[in-house]
């Protein structure tokens, strides 16, 4: 990245760290984003470009942090929604040219480390962080997959939302602790499907006599899954229960 690099190194912190400041069409098609990074919440990219749309913004908010892999290019661990968001507006506006601040990390080793520290205030669950679950991690993203294309009006940003809803992270979490690494994403979407249809035909959690007291877009998309807070559990013993055989996707 000769735009980063040429900057005379920027302004430097201490030995690994230094800021610096490029244009976006300088570095629109050479940053990746790192593997140990959450995957891309589609909806909130959506909603930043919307945020630049209605703005006229010479320069991205905030920093957008990014590390010096061992092959020597650049990868971002943090800000990865702001500078996606970036990247599709400038699809749909091709003069958006704003500034963009990076905080530069030169040693790769020390990845995990920054990135836990910059997210301290939102814990990361250990599929992001621990390798030897990455197996897990897969799973977990291909269930989030399947509920965001199927029921994508039931996500919400905040982490303490309220049933029927969930938060992606939060949910990732939750999932990723009831899993086992000789689980597979097929026979966890199946589980979530039967628990599904078992909390609605529950009486004691959902009550057809009271039509009042069920949100309407459970019943407009027989979603029931977050209207029972045990719901980790109940997927969890279906996991252990039903033999594989029975399993399909």
């Amino acid at each position: 990245m000769n735009k980063i690099t040429n900057k005379q190194g920027g302004y430097r912190i201490c030995a690994n760290k230094r800021f610096v400041m490029v244009h976006l069409n300088d570095v629109l098609t050479e940053l990746k984003i790192w593997e140990g990074n959450r995957m891309i919440d589609q909806k909130r990219v959506e909603e930043i470009v919307e945020m630049y749309r209605k703005e006229a913004y010479e320069m991205i908010p905030g920093i957008i942090y990014i590390v010096r892999n061992l092959d020597n290019d650049f990868e971002i661990y943090d800000g990865m929604h702001r500078f996606q968001a970036a990247r599709a507006y400038k699809c749909q506006k091709p003069s958006f040219n704003p500034y963009v601040k990076f905080y530069i990390l030169d040693d790769f080793s020390l990845v995990n480390i920054d990135f836990q520290n910059i997210n301290k205030s939102v814990p990361v669950s250990e599929i992001y962080i621990n390798n030897g679950n990455n197996g897990i991690r897969r799973i977990c993203e291909d269930v989030v997959k399947y509920l965001n294309l199927h029921y994508p009006d039931f996500k919400k940003p905040s982490a303490k939302c309220r049933k029927p809803h969930y938060n992606q992270d939060k949910f990732m979490d939750d999932l990723s602790n009831i899993l086992k690494p000789s689980d597979n994403s097929e026979k966890v979407i199946n589980a979530l499907k039967f628990v599904n249809e078992q909390i609605k035909n529950d009486p004691q959690i959902i009550d057809i006599s009271d039509i009042s007291d069920i949100p309407p877009k459970c019943i407009a998309n027989n979603f029931w899954l977050f209207m029972d807070p045990q719901w980790a559990f109940k997927i969890s013993k279906r996991l252990t229960d039903s033999p594989p055989d029975l399993i399909n996707f």
